[in-house]
């Protein structure tokens, strides 16, 4: 006993000590960022100051991430519009043509949605207990840009901590679409129970992308009770929701029946007594291999 309340006391000693330098470093680390984002505001020293916040895992240093992700989204989104007014003619080039200027905004593009990237990764290693709570109380339910409700809203998923739950199951009522969909996605990688009847409620949403979200999350919990309302609506999806529906009950269930309604329907006849009693199902056959997917990128671009 008196040997750990020594180890206690050094262990005290010790972090009093390091805070002085964690202090200074995390001043040094708000300079360049502070720096970074003053004209001319250069994405490359975006990047670098983003991650050059990493290592403090604070609320005060999550509140510069979020205040971040407007200023990098607008400087992303105005090349977009500028790329697209170039590819439509409405502005002109008389000498050599356009094809200059869009070979050096796809550079720019690249490197604002690298600036981007950098902002959503260092947030998802952000995972002290103040900081999630600030990301849950605060920045996500009261953040005016939809952007940063979404970044929040997917970090959340990204740090693993169950205690995000009910901050995302508010978020999937949120005015803005693709934070209902980036709530719904990290509620599945959380694995949350709780929030499988909203998610069986999203699979009726008129966006076929929150009904893909939906499938996602609700294949990855892995509760039976999702079985029959995906089987249920297979038939009236088609295209991508249609492989989306078949991929979630083929998580829940281990069978490859693929998008045949007709079959998941017999499927269902067998053991919907065992589904409305909460299983266990029999095993099925193991499904051949299939290759990785690609990456969905940045805001699905």
């Amino acid at each position: 006993m008196i040997g750990f309340v020594i180890i206690r006391r050094v262990s005290l000693v010790l972090l009093l000590l390091a805070l002085p330098a964690f202090a200074d470093g995390f001043r040094d680390a708000k300079k360049a960022f502070d720096a970074a984002f003053g004209p001319p505001l250069e994405a490359k020293d975006r990047e670098a100051a983003i991650r050059g916040i990493a290592p403090f895992d604070t609320k005060d240093a999550a509140k510069l991430l979020v205040g971040a992700i407007p200023v990098c989204r607008r400087a992303y989104d105005l090349l977009l519009v500028e790329r697209a007014h170039v590819q439509s003619g409405q502005i002109e080039f008389p000498d050599g043509g356009p094809a200059p200027r869009l070979s050096e905004l796809k550079g720019l593009i690249d490197r604002e949605m690298r600036v981007l990237e950098a902002i959503d990764d260092t947030l998802a290693g952000m995972r002290g207990e103040r900081t999630v709570r600030y990301l849950c109380r605060e920045a996500l339910p009261r953040a005016k840009s939809r952007h940063v409700r979404v970044s929040v809203a997917k970090a959340l998923g990204r740090i693993g901590d169950v205690a995000a739950v009910p901050a995302l199951q508010k978020a999937l009522k949120d005015k803005a679409e693709q934070v209902r969909g980036a709530a719904a996605r990290s509620l599945g990688q959380l694995k949350s129970k709780e929030a499988v009847p909203a998610l069986i409620d999203l699979l009726g949403a008129d966006s076929w992308t929150l009904r893909a979200a939906a499938c996602d999350a609700l294949g990855r919990i892995g509760d039976l009770r999702a079985i029959i309302p995906l089987i249920e609506r297979l038939p009236a999806e088609e295209g991508r929701v249609a492989e989306d529906v078949a991929a979630a009950l083929t998580k829940l269930t281990g069978q490859g029946f693929g998008t045949a309604t007709n079959a998941w329907n017999r499927w269902l006849e067998a053991h919907r007594e065992l589904i409305e009693s909460g299983g266990p199902l029999p095993k099925a056959p193991p499904l051949p291999a299939k290759k990785p997917e690609k990456d969905e990128g940045y805001y699905g671009i």
